[in-house]
């Protein structure tokens, strides 16, 4: 493992930088240390080199952190931070817009000093850069790094930052002679875990203008915080190896925008920690755990909007109370409950109040006061930061969750509407806390339209390579679709309906390693934007559709991409510009077809083996072994009063997932202890099927013989 030191050691320290002429700028200067910043660890693979390396590009997940550690970088050497989230990209951008930021006679020396490797850029937020370039801006841009950063020199001369999937197309085009560095930011260890923790309480007691409890008290501060960290940890408890060193821990508790909600909730408790302690014993007291980390941070969430509810009712039961008049109303709930505090700030957040709502049975003589107790109390609420937006992406995400899984219809559409804005990144957060949400009602499920948000929240933590697999099939009268999505950081929580599909499946800007089928129509993007399509993607689908204005078909190492369109192809207005990249093929076949579709026409094996059908026992078999397995791995098998609820969630109601749970309890594969469910894993694995398989949605030559053995039986006894 790399430090951040050893790369300072290798990057130019800068005494002097040229000074910048316009203002304001996007290209700026970090003067003074940021005392409260917290390193992480970095990965090098490979790692920089003097004389041989020019680039380093460094990647990480969604929210990690990666303008901090620009800042960080900048402040060590003395180099500008060049943000690149602030300018549109287009030819000539790279020499242009420096050009113009130092004057034409400053700017001939900053040249002649990145060529000389005694200077430093470092460019910031090109993942947002790439979603704002119209067509082939950005790769022009990408050319303009090539050719100004493709000769050696003795130092590295340019730190570039993105989130993994653009730092990963970044690579592809640089291409493998180029030389270049490339570096993952790491998550913390408990050590920086608790730096954070402590640093973030800091900046809420200064807010505030006192000091921090935590330092005062710190002996109950720290037995009330490493509660919160057990409390925290019960979701992952099917680790038979979890401790803080452990990727899986580290990716939940070193995950920055996690430790801003939990030192959230801490500072709710700054005046009484033994209360934090009585509030997570009382949690911990629950007869049902959770069956996710997940699940215990959406409590914690909600556990701060049920402090701001307590608080509110406490003040508002003394104003309300004189003006009831006798009039015979109780529901003193429902004034700042959960749902009324996600929409209230949600409106504020995105601009669309326009007055406090009513609840329907609320007595006329307490409607103005209650109005204006909500107007004095909603600002002060912990979601709201110190500006006009969300304190940090774990509240924006839960509340965009909250609003996609149960929200009116209303309140639904003005989060999608944010949501499409060019620059808005999904965390990891948004998926988990939909799936924690929706499993609330009577079945997960999302809408079509949204499929392309979850997805790419699904895939925002994954690092280079290591992209999780989608398999999406429709259900037998086309009406639904099931989606699973399984890598080792999404694990089992990809498990989720698609309603509404004839009207297209929605994707938005990415879609890679997943295989596609059903009788429904695909869309490719939003209008204008741009679409990135690969690597090893297999649509079968009954229209397509790319409103995107550029397409970029990723074929990397030989890894194809195949599009069929049983009826057709539609067009919502001009036609997308591809680009292809890597050595792999694109194939496409409809009718008609022309340009610019035409020249990748090719002849597609629509009657494969393993087709529709099997893919749909496939996607009920990772439901049903995936919930069995963390029951069975957390000594909580499905008890006799769970096995109709069971029945109709996990295995579900069609046909063909009941067969297969019965031919699962036949093979003895699902046994009964004590009348209870328990998957035996030794005997799965036995019939060619591991537990990996069906967590990482392998469909591997044992998944699939046992799949048909199955269909088999079927037949047999049809």
């Amino acid at each position: 493992m790399a430090s951040l030191n050893e790369l300072l050691k290798i990057l130019p320290s800068i005494e002097q930088g040229p000074k910048v002429h316009i203002d304001p700028c996007e290209l700026y200067y970090v003067p003074r240390p940021e005392l409260d910043y917290v390193v992480p660890d970095v990965v090098g693979n490979p790692e920089a080199r003097e004389g041989a390396t020019t680039v380093v590009l460094i990647e990480a997940a969604a929210a990690v952190g990666k303008t901090a550690l620009a800042r960080f970088l900048a402040r060590s050497t003395g180099a500008p931070v060049w943000d690149l989230s602030r300018l549109y990209l287009g030819s000539g951008s790279l020499w242009g817009r420096l050009a113009q930021i130092f004057g034409a006679e400053e700017f001939s020396k900053v040249i002649a000093r990145l060529v000389m490797g005694n200077f430093l850029l470092i460019m910031d937020a090109l993942d947002e850069a790439e979603l704002r370039a119209a067509g082939p801006s950005f790769d022009t841009f990408l050319s303009d790094i090539k050719d100004l950063f493709q000769q050696p020199r003795p130092r590295p001369t340019a730190v570039l930052l993105a989130r993994a999937e653009t730092a990963e197309y970044i690579s592809l085009y640089l291409g493998s002679d180029f030389p270049l560095a490339r570096y993952q930011i790491q998550f913390f260890d408990r050590v920086a875990v608790e730096q954070f923790v402590d640093q973030s309480l800091d900046r809420h007691a200064s807010m505030r203008g006192e000091p921090g409890t935590h330092r005062k008290r710190r002996p109950v501060f720290e037995e009330g915080r490493d509660r919160l960290f057990a409390f925290m940890m019960r979701g992952l408890r099917e680790d038979k190896d979890l401790h803080w060193g452990s990727d899986r821990v580290k990716s939940f508790l070193g995950y920055a925008p996690v430790l801003e909600a939990l030192a959230e909730y801490i500072d709710a408790f700054s005046d009484n920690y033994q209360k934090l302690a009585a509030e997570l014993d009382r949690e911990d007291a629950l007869t049902e755990p959770p069956n996710t980390q997940w699940d215990v941070l959406v409590k914690v969430v909600e556990g701060l909007i049920d402090r701001e509810s307590e608080k509110y009712l406490r003040q508002a039961k003394g104003l309300l109370t004189p003006l009831l008049r006798g009039a015979d109303w109780t529901a003193w709930e429902s004034l700042y409950s959960q749902e009324r505090q996600c929409g209230l700030v949600l409106e504020r957040v995105l601009g669309q109040i326009t007055d406090v709502t009513i609840p329907d049975d609320l007595p006329e003589s307490l409607v103005q006061d209650y109005r204006a107790s909500i107007r004095t109390a909603l600002p002060n609420h912990p979601f709201f930061g110190s500006t006009s937006g969300f304190a940090n992406v774990v509240f924006r995400d839960y509340l965009y969750a909250w609003a996609l899984a149960v929200a009116p219809p209303q309140v639904k559409e003005l989060v999608r509407q944010a949501m499409r804005e060019e620059t808005f990144l999904p965390t990891p957060l948004l998926s988990r806390f939909f799936l924690v949400l929706a499993a609330r009602g009577r079945r997960i499920s999302a809408e079509a339209q949204d499929f392309g948000f979850l997805y790419e929240s699904f895939t925002a933590n994954s690092r280079s390579g290591a992209r999780p697999q989608l398999v999406l099939v429709a259900s037998a009268n086309g009406d639904s679709m099931s989606a699973v999505i399984g890598s080792e950081d999404v694990l089992d929580d990809g498990l989720f309906e698609l309603t509404d599909v004839s009207s297209g499946v929605q994707l938005w800007r990415r879609l890679s390693h997943a295989r596609i089928e059903g009788s429904v129509p695909i869309r490719l993007g939003f209008p204008g934007g741009s679409f990135v399509l690969g690597p090893s993607v297999d649509i079968r689908c009954a229209l397509l559709e790319v409103p995107a204005g550029t397409l970029r078909v990723d074929l990397r190492s030989g890894s194809d991409v195949t599009i069929y369109a049983e009826a057709g192809y539609i067009t919502s207005g001009s036609e997308p510009n591809i680009y292809t990249y890597g050595d792999g093929k694109l194939t496409v076949n409809w009718s008609p077809i022309r340009y610019p579709w035409v020249q990748y026409r090719g002849e597609l094996r629509l009657e494969e083996n393993f087709g529709l059908l099997e893919l749909e026992v496939f996607v009920h078999l990772c439901r049903i072994v995936g919930f069995l397995r963390r029951m069975t791995m957390r000594s909580r098998p499905v008890s006799p009063p769970s096995q109709s609820l069971f029945s109709r969630y996990v295995v579900g109601g069609t046909q063909t997932s009941q067969e297969l749970f019965q031919y699962l309890v036949e093979q003895g594969i699902v046994t009964t202890l004590y009348r209870q469910y328990v998957l035996d894993v030794e005997r799965l694995e036995a019939e060619g099927v591991s537990t990996v398989d069906t967590r990482l949605r392998n469909i591997t030559p044992g998944v699939e013989s046992f799949i048909r053995r199955f269909l088999e039986s079927r037949r047999m006894v049809d």
